[in-house]
């Protein structure tokens, strides 16, 4: 499954990332974005989209 992790910190990401990639068998890429700037979601939303997936947050069910 291909996952795009986002968050500021891109050590953090990395971590996380490798905890994903080798035990689960997921495709990870990581992109280090300040998601408090409109452009930087605008860019990020475009992304998501050419790749065709599926955005899920933390409290979605």
């Amino acid at each position: 499954m291909p996952t795009l992790l986002v968050a500021r910190s891109e050590d953090k990401l990395n971590r996380l990332a490798e905890t994903l990639r080798d035990p689960h068998r997921v495709q990870v890429t990581v992109v280090a974005a300040d998601l408090s700037s409109t452009e930087v979601v605008d860019g990020l939303i475009g992304e998501v989209r050419h790749r065709g997936l599926h955005v899920r947050h933390p409290g979605q069910q």
